[in-house]
């Protein structure tokens, strides 16, 4: 993806999408799926680096529930879904706290 077309104009997006999580469009509360969709979406990049992995795991932990275990979208919603704990386990490992994944398959290396 080296020579994609506004690849920096991307990445700068990409980048600017963490608010402490990542939020999916400018404008929108963070969810913790797009700590998936968007950290991914860094590392094909290859701006893996760019991505606050404390802050991002921070979140991600304020959305797991430790009543039923699982994550939801948001710290404040009632339960977890699958959905988004599968992502938010694949966040977990882009943001540096789980070991590594493949993030173009979505799959652990």
């Amino acid at each position: 993806l080296s020579h994609l077309p506004g690849r920096e104009s991307l990445i700068d997006w990409c980048a600017k999408r963490q608010h402490f999580g990542f939020q999916g469009r400018i404008e929108k509360p963070m969810d913790s799926c797009y700590s998936f969709w968007v950290g991914a979406s860094l590392h094909l990049l290859g701006a893996g680096s760019f991505i606050d992995g404390g802050a991002c795991t921070a979140f991600l932990k304020s959305c797991e529930s430790g009543r039923t275990g699982g994550f939801q979208k948001f710290p404040e919603v009632r339960g977890p879904d699958l959905l988004h704990s599968y992502f938010s386990v694949c966040g977990l490992s882009l943001c540096g706290a789980l070991p590594p994944m493949f993030p173009m398959l979505n799959m652990s290396q």
